[in-house]
């Protein structure tokens, strides 16, 4: 049973949550409505937590909504961070390569324990099933364009919140000034002196009745810190906590987001007439069949055909009467459900290219290229690199910096920086091989050329070319100091092996003299 509060304090925690949730409903009721025609277990219109089940939770009368939605949420978060490989990778910031230079301490011993440490982050990430609620966060950003993310103080789990669940208030710039939370916990889960506290302030309550509890994260301009804190039946529990905005243990994430909006706009917002017009037409579809399997006798008035006779007739009898006495009524719209029917492919297709299904995006032929589909679902992946760009700053390394903290990464902030390796491509460590592969084979370009023309290349300006272009570090390549005295150390060896092989000729014939 859910205990039902009396009326809040204006300065409370739910207080404000209440006074928040007008702005947030009209966003939150057109996610409703949009994730009917694809997910609409999303959001559920039933006020009982624990009946969830009495939402509506039918996908109307076509499916192809809810296998793009799904498709394209496991299709972000496996680009988000690809199974294969980590999401991120730890970098050395300028001053630290300028002092470790200085130190003489080479970047490439200590990769080694950076790429250890980045291991461990993402055994993290698996162990916490981070994967599962970046699907989720995935499909509530493409539905409603609205999710946020915690890892709790002490807990090995990551929670997705919808949209129906936290208030937001933002800068113009949008930076996130406020968020309250509303969870609903039983009483019996609270440390013994809060649950004195609620069984005072709500009399006859049970261990086993359900509470709302509120978190707030407000930003305090003059600290440059988020104040966390939580209330239960207008109490103040646990500890207060300020974090810096890096440290911030919420995500906050947007799909798209206006100028001067607090709320995130979803994918389904740009392809709702697509969805309403598959919809309405699968319903028609769907209707017109089944009135066309009917199967209804019409009997001539004062005919010799009997109609029990009729009904009751083996195949192969004889009946009396005339060929018209019993007509067969039927629905003559079989060429008209033709033409809705390819109206229907063409809708799916575009609602298939909007979810990036690869298989709307293939021409329909009977041979296929494995170059024309690539080309394809690039062309497509490109009009999400928006997206990809926003979830990466806002999402991805906030959230790298929370496994690093959780597994104890000791080497400061300004020291080392996650650097989001994902998007498009997927980049990550197989992403530094690919531009290793385009290196060599950029340098292989000049033996095609002619010796003359090869006799006059700097190849270490010719190097530091290709690698500026391919945005590659390359700690490995020797400088020209270097590779200057390593030159003449290979002379005097050459020399010397030289000298060797000639005393050791020469000694010989001396003896024989």
């Amino acid at each position: 049973m859910q205990v039902k509060p009396g009326a809040p304090n204006k300065e409370s925690l739910e207080a404000q949550y209440s006074g928040m949730k007008g702005k947030r409903e009209t966003f939150l009721s057109r996610a409703k409505y949009l994730t009917k025609l694809t997910l609409p277990a999303l959001f559920t219109d039933s006020s009982d937590t624990f009946d969830q089940g009495q939402g509506y939770t039918q996908n109307g009368w076509q499916s192809l909504g809810a296998q793009g939605h799904t498709h394209l949420a496991n299709k972000l978060t496996q680009t988000w961070f690809p199974p294969q490989r980590n999401f991120f990778k730890l970098t050395f910031t300028d001053e630290m390569k300028e002092a470790l230079f200085k130190e003489g301490i080479k970047e490439v011993d200590l990769m080694q324990q950076l790429a250890a440490a980045e291991q461990r982050a993402q055994l993290y990430h698996t162990q916490a099933q981070g994967y599962l609620a970046w699907v989720s966060a995935a499909e509530h950003l493409i539905g409603s364009g609205n999710a946020m993310l915690y890892i709790p103080p002490g807990e090995d789990n990551v929670v997705c919140y919808p949209m129906d669940r936290y208030v937001v208030s933002r800068s113009k710039s949008g930076k996130v000034l406020k968020m309250i939370l509303e969870e609903e916990k039983s009483i019996g889960e609270f440390d013994p002196a809060v649950q004195a506290i609620i069984k005072a302030k709500r009399y006859g309550c049970k261990k086993s009745d359900v509470i709302p509890v509120y978190t707030c994260m407000k930003w305090d301009g003059v600290e440059k810190k988020y104040i966390i804190w939580s209330e239960v039946v207008e109490v103040k529990i646990g500890q207060t906590f300020k974090v810096t905005e890096a440290n911030n243990p919420f995500i906050i994430l947007v799909w798209k987001r206006l100028y001067g909006e607090a709320y995130g706009r979803g994918l389904l917002e740009v392809i709702a007439g697509d969805l309403f017009v598959y919809q309405f037409l699968s319903k028609a579809i769907a209707k017109g069949c089944a009135l066309m399997s009917e199967v209804k006798f019409l009997v001539r008035r004062g005919s010799a055909t009997s109609p029990e006779q009729h009904a009751k007739a083996e195949s192969g009898e004889y009946l009396y009467g005339e060929e018209n006495d019993i007509h067969v009524v039927q629905l003559d719209k079989y060429a008209d459900y033709q033409t809705v029917s390819s109206v229907m492919e063409i809708y799916a297709r575009r609602i298939g290219q909007a979810f990036l299904m690869g298989s709307a995006t293939r021409r329909d032929a009977e041979r296929v290229t494995t170059v024309e589909i690539r080309q394809d679902a690039m062309e497509l992946e490109t009009t999400l690199g928006g997206t990809y760009s926003q979830i990466a700053v806002n999402g991805q390394l906030p959230y790298a910096r929370i496994l690093l903290r959780r597994t104890k990464f000791k080497i400061g902030e300004r020291d080392v920086v996650p650097v989001i390796v994902t998007g498009i491509e997927a980049l990550g460590k197989a992403g530094e091989l690919d531009k290793l592969v385009q290196f060599s084979e950029m340098m292989s370009i000049p033996n095609n050329w002619s010796e003359s023309a090869q006799g006059r290349i700097k190849w270490s300006d010719y190097m530091t070319m290709i690698a500026s272009n391919l945005n590659m570090d390359t700690p490995w390549l020797m400088t020209e100091e270097e590779y200057s005295k390593k030159v003449q150390a290979e002379n005097e060896r050459q020399q010397q092996q030289a000298m060797q092989e000639a005393i050791g000729k020469a000694a010989p014939q001396m003896m024989k003299e």
